[in-house]
């Protein structure tokens, strides 16, 4: 009976044939071919999985933790679902300085869609910011204006 494995057919069958060729029962070049991924619809090569550095056991390239101890291997990208767009844009456009927290999070990203985020989130923060700047200065030169207009009405101060 066949245990349940977290793992696709294409990623169970290179798992088994790596161990195969370092066992050394396998020629490897009598099969390296390219395995059709059904999920990604493209044909890559057949990857060997790297080794966890805490308990050595194989482990496939894309995954991000160890399933046997847990171990971290890789760092998750930023989220870039939908909601969590709205929020930081929202964020960079209503509280300008804030913006850009998030936004070099998501620019340092090694991720290609996180990172095109984090150039957004940067922008609407610049843009965001010079336009409260010139509010500010709009509304700061009609402050002296007016209290220069009333002290000049109390004797010409």
């Amino acid at each position: 009976m066949l245990a349940y494995s977290p793992l696709g057919s294409a990623q169970l069958g290179n798992l088994f044939l790596t161990h195969l060729r370092r066992a050394g029962e396998l020629n490897r070049a009598a099969f390296d071919f390219p395995v059709r991924d059904a999920r990604i619809g493209h044909m890559d090569l057949p990857q060997t999985p790297s080794l966890c550095p805490q308990c050595h056991q194989p482990v496939p390239p894309e995954w991000y933790f160890c399933a046997n101890c847990g171990k971290n291997l890789r760092e998750k990208p930023p989220s870039t679902a939908w909601l969590m767009q709205i929020g930081l844009y929202l964020l960079s456009v209503f509280l300008p300085p804030l913006g850009l927290w998030p936004g070099m999070k998501y620019l340092r990203s090694s991720h290609a869609p996180a990172r095109r985020v984090g150039i957004i989130v940067a922008v609407l923060t610049a843009i965001s910011f010079v336009v409260s700047l010139m509010i500010f200065e709009r509304w700061l030169s009609n402050a002296v204006q007016q209290a220069s207009n009333t002290l000049s009405g109390f004797g010409g101060f």
